[in-house]
């Protein structure tokens, strides 16, 4: 696992995410670095790589239990992330949804080109041409 600079090193903010980051973060402080990661990662590698960090800190929350999913859903020039636990036959919102000033295609090719760098996320079969699903055990 990454440490919190790895994140931070593709944002304006890094003091503030490595302090986020390093305590335990609870679903407010999550949802807080997520929208700081979305609003200032650049460019698209950048904001790929601070994303897969964050999901992966968000794996070791003691809150979320169950599958982690997570959808990347086109819209239009932006990609909207949506995060959920997944509980059996149901599943919830893990944190709000945050919007990537990126397009879709290239978050897709990024990712294709480099799998490695979600790890343990796998691509899931629920993949459409508006939307990426990733999902990983927590």
């Amino acid at each position: 696992m990454g440490k919190a600079s790895d994140v931070a090193v593709y944002t304006d903010r890094p003091e503030e995410i490595v302090s986020a980051i390093e305590r335990a973060p609870t679903r407010d402080e999550m949802s807080e670095l997520l929208e700081m990661v979305a609003a200032d990662a650049h460019p698209v590698a950048g904001r790929l790589k601070a994303l897969a960090h964050v999901i992966r800190v968000l794996r070791r929350c003691p809150w979320i239990t169950g599958t982690l999913r997570v959808e990347l859903e086109r819209g239009g020039d932006t990609t909207a992330v949506h995060l959920f636990a997944e509980h059996g036959a149901g599943r919830e919102r893990a944190l709000p949804s945050v919007v990537l000033d990126v397009v879709l295609d290239e978050l897709r090719e990024a990712m294709r080109a480099k799998p490695d760098v979600f790890a343990p996320l796998r691509m899931s079969a629920d993949e459409a041409e508006d939307m990426l699903v990733f999902v990983a055990a927590s």
